[in-house]
């Protein structure tokens, strides 16, 4: 749909990214009268890098050098520190938008691209990790397994919308007197999640009988 602009008024918004991007060019502009004549170097391996417009992706001469000076080493682990999302870090480089940190890692590190359908795994755990040896790729259902198996994945109370607790769940198990109706009442759930409570249909994790593994 189209929108038209009153003659002779001007929108804030537009006003104010055009005076950005000229302000933003004239920045580039200061920045690249400064290069001219100097030499400036990676910070991470110095070797020198061309007189070009100030721009952050031209900072560092490679991709690996880019990724080395931004994490921090934790034990074997290289722990992203600029950017995240979910846990995960996030860099873009050169012409390319934003991909997640340790993709790109490895990528650059192995130099193998990512097959399709594959997922760059970590075997520590550790999601702002970026750490090529600690890298593996895999399939998304050895992702799914790997992170059951590790216990990393969300069952249980670790629910957010779960009402119920372990301790509440074996209790009810424990009970065998009170009709379901009854606990489902008592505990704000509806009879079928109880019931499936109860039977081990749902948290798998707990024993049916508490009493005999106990003993």
């Amino acid at each position: 749909r189209e929108f038209n602009v009153p003659e002779g008024w001007v929108s804030g918004f537009y006003f104010r990214q055009k005076y950005k991007r000229k302000r933003l060019q004239q920045k580039r502009e200061r920045m690249y009268e400064k290069s001219q004549g100097k030499v400036r170097l990676c910070p991470w391996c110095e070797t020198p890098l061309p007189p070009v417009i100030g721009k952050a992706v031209f900072r560092y001469c490679c991709l690996g050098c880019a990724l080395q000076a931004n994490v921090k080493r934790e034990g074997d682990c290289w722990v992203w520190q600029k950017s995240l999302i979910v846990g995960y870090g996030q860099l873009g480089w050169r012409d390319v938008k934003k991909r997640l940190a340790h993709q790109l890692s490895y990528e650059c590190f192995t130099g193998t691209s990512i097959p399709d359908g594959m997922h760059i795994l970590h075997s520590c755990d550790n999601r702002a990790c970026c750490n090529p040896r600690h890298l593996r790729a895999g399939t998304p259902l050895e992702n799914i397994r790997d992170a059951i198996q590790k216990k990393r994945n969300c069952y249980g109370e670790r629910r957010p919308a779960s009402k119920l607790t372990d301790e509440i769940v074996l209790t009810i198990r424990r009970d065998k007197v009170t009709g379901s109706g009854e606990l489902a009442k008592r505990y704000g759930v509806s009879l079928t999640a109880l019931c499936c409570a109860r039977t081990g249909a749902t948290w798998r994790h707990l024993p049916l009988e508490p009493d005999k593994e106990a003993a």
